[in-house]
């Protein structure tokens, strides 16, 4: 039996209740018992109660629902705001500022719901002409506009790249057809050794330093975090930071903005064998 995402339901209620016919991995349907069973309650009654809606599920049985089935990060979130409008919504007269919130979720829950951009893969060639690093954000910055002020782009970046790049730059990606398909999700390729590549992630990675040291703390976000990890499990870990770029992309991602962010990632060995 094949279970639904959970982003095609718009009330946990019925997400739960389709749980226990359809769970993942079980070839039938579920006694409430079992179910609770698998979800770690001895009881029945309090997933029971849930399943009819008088209960809302609590932030355990929220993570040990998500454990078991594996939730993705954008998925997870998904459920956690069908729970939050639930909340919201148990009483029929709402204030203002509960009804300022059930929109907000609302629009939250649309913009999870929408699809994917498709992907287009640049081939090692074409990418190879735009590698450096204000490609990317002239691509964002030019999207829908027949004439581009390249003064004014040139102030957009903080004066980084200079006009007459921008202006090459420009006339470049017309040339190679990227503008021409811009509604998709542009990539390179994945795990192939490449001289423009490695180029590119420098260059990045020389942008995130001077943003270290010249942006404001409230207008950046760095993290990182050492820790210890088998190595046998590094495809998985990749896996993981690729769906999740995609994920936090479709959710983030607005093409009706103007600001151009740069989000960047840096997943590697400290140690040798």
């Amino acid at each position: 039996m094949t279970m639904p995402s959970i982003l095609e339901y718009d009330e946990f209620k019925s997400y739960f209740s389709d749980l226990q016919s359809r769970f993942p991995g079980k070839k039938r349907k579920l006694t409430l018992n079992e179910f609770s069973d698998l979800l770690g309650y001895k009881s029945p009654r309090t997933v029971g109660m849930v399943m009819t809606g008088k209960r809302l599920p609590s932030p355990e049985l929220t993570a040990r629902l998500q454990g078991k089935l594996k939730l993705t990060p954008k998925e997870s979130l998904y459920l956690q705001l069908l729970i939050r409008k639930a909340k919201i919504n148990r009483h029929a007269k709402k204030s203002k500022s509960a009804n300022d919130q059930d929109i907000e979720i609302t629009e939250q829950i649309s913009k999870l719901r929408k699809p994917a951009k498709k992907i287009r893969q640049i081939s090692s060639a074409d990418f190879q002409k735009i590698c450096d690093w204000y490609f990317g954000p002239l691509m964002m910055l030019i999207s829908g506009i027949k004439n581009p002020d390249f003064n004014s782009l040139e102030k957009t970046l903080k004066n980084k790249v200079s006009r007459k790049d921008l202006e090459s730059g420009y006339l470049l990606l017309k040339e190679i057809g990227v503008l021409d398909n811009f509604n998709a999700v542009q990539t390179t390729s994945l795990d192939i050794p490449s001289v423009a590549i490695r180029f590119h992630h420098t260059q990045m990675m020389d942008r995130a330093a001077q943003s270290l040291n010249e942006d404001l703390v409230t207008d950046r976000e760095f993290v990182s975090q050492t820790f210890k990890m088998n190595s046998n499990r590094l495809i998985d870990a990749k896996k993981r930071l690729r769906d999740f770029f995609n994920e936090f992309l479709a959710e983030f991602h607005d093409d009706a903005e103007t600001s151009v962010y740069q989000m960047n990632s840096q997943l590697f060995r400290h140690t040798k064998e």
